[in-house]
């Protein structure tokens, strides 16, 4: 009974999980689909997702402003605006001068400023989900080792019942003799 209650939990919690996606919105009321300023909504995943790089505002409908970029426009650019990339940031000029017998050639490269790529941590509901996951495949694992524990039980105990049936002579007709004989020692004593 108990491996059932916990298959009830984890049909219970799966339900859940499945239908969390389709019901989420974010925490914002008066914007579309609940998402607030500096994210937007992701129909693929169904939830607000952070805007990329170098947008920021409701629904990610804004370029980061000069002289900021980078994720929610948290970095400073040190260059002239007409260098400043809303994602990447400042954008070096370097010169190449190459030796050729050909006169003097200079080449221009672009080179980005790149900037540490941010980790997302997960939130809590992230860490919920996992949790809720974990005890569900828990609770599927015990259940089957239940299931086959019981199958091989019935297994075993149907034939401990055949090897435990001996046969032996029917004591009806030796009882039928002990009631006789104490019958005729009663009728002559």
């Amino acid at each position: 009974m108990f491996c059932v209650e916990h298959f009830i939990l984890f049909i219970f919690f799966w339900i859940y999980t499945v239908f969390k996606g389709s019901a989420t919105q974010g925490p914002c009321k008066n914007s579309f689909k609940g998402c607030c300023p500096g994210s937007a909504w992701d129909s693929q995943n169904q939830k607000c997702e952070q805007c990329m790089q170098g947008f920021t505002g409701e629904n990610c409908s804004s370029a980061c402003p000069y002289p900021t970029y980078g994720r929610d426009c948290q970095e400073l650019c040190n260059c002239s605006k007409d260098i400043c990339d809303v994602i990447t940031g400042c954008q070096s000029f370097t010169t190449d001068n190459r030796f050729s017998l050909l006169p003097d050639e200079t080449t221009t490269k672009m080179a980005e400023n790149s900037t540490d790529s941010e980790i997302e941590k997960p939130t809590d509901n992230d860490i919920l989900l996992i949790y809720i996951k974990l005890i569900g495949y828990i609770d599927l694992v015990l259940f089957c080792l239940y299931c086959a524990v019981s199958i091989y039980d019935r297994k075993t105990n149907k034939t401990v019942d055949i090897h435990a049936i001996v046969f032996r002579p029917n004591r009806v007709y030796e009882n039928i003799e002990i009631d006789f004989f104490q019958a005729l020692e009663n009728q002559y004593t």
